[in-house]
């Protein structure tokens, strides 16, 4: 919510990240441009309603990068990034997904990535779907899965993207979401990346509760 803004503002800061990806941010378009603060020198948005949806991409002064092209949808959930970080062309895209079992969302989703080619990609945020019913739930379960996880599963084998914190921690047992009408921990935020940027990772974590219902995750590169 727009209240607590000039806090996770101030956290992102103290935290010296470069490039945020911020979900349910429920800001309408004016309210979004209100995130260029001192030390963020672009903002990307996908303004949902002032009381649901809306993402965001901040990307710090320091850091030099130039965008090409910006989609984004008409309900706030998602907005990709296209453009020139230093020398190496990169997408970022921030999503929150539904909460409802959607194919057609990561499908399109991943036919606008298929469609900007030749860049490295950075896929952030919430994605809403357990991708391993053993390692990223406090209590496993068995069964089907769900249409969009099939369609994710798709998705990264279309181009080439890696959950780089399960690569990371192959057995971890780390969450990012807490529910309390279901009493279970799950790990539904990722980042999902290149291949070719995997060499590059210095570290994925998964942080502590601070402001939301979900904790924040953390990608570090090194040189791209």
């Amino acid at each position: 919510p727009f209240r607590i803004v000039p806090k996770i503002l101030t956290y992102l800061k103290l935290s010296r990240v470069d490039i945020a990806f911020i979900q349910e941010m429920h800001m309408c378009k004016s309210e979004a441009l209100k995130l260029k603060c001192s030390w963020v020198g672009k903002v990307f948005s996908s303004p949902g309603t002032g009381k649901s949806r809306g993402v965001s991409v901040l990307i710090h002064k320091a850091v030099s990068f130039t965008e090409t092209k910006i989609i984004t949808d008409k309900e706030g959930r998602f907005i990709l990034v296209y453009g020139q970080l230093l020398d190496t062309p990169i997408i970022s895209c921030n999503i929150y997904a539904p909460n409802a079992d959607i194919l057609a969302f990561f499908q399109n989703l991943s036919q606008y990535l298929l469609e900007l080619e030749g860049a490295q990609i950075v896929v952030g945020g919430d994605f809403n779907q357990i991708l391993d019913q053993d390692l990223d739930r406090s209590l496993p379960r068995r069964g089907t899965e769900s249409k969009s996880v099939v369609a994710i599963r798709q998705m990264t084998s279309d181009l080439g993207l890696n959950d780089i914190w399960r690569t990371m921690h192959p057995e971890g047992r780390e969450y990012s979401f807490y529910s309390p009408p279901h009493n279970v921990y799950t790990r539904i935020d990722y980042f999902l990346i290149s291949e070719a940027l995997v060499n590059n990772s210095i570290d994925s974590s998964i942080g502590n509760i601070v402001f939301s219902d979900h904790v924040p995750i953390f990608l570090c590169l090194g040189n791209i």
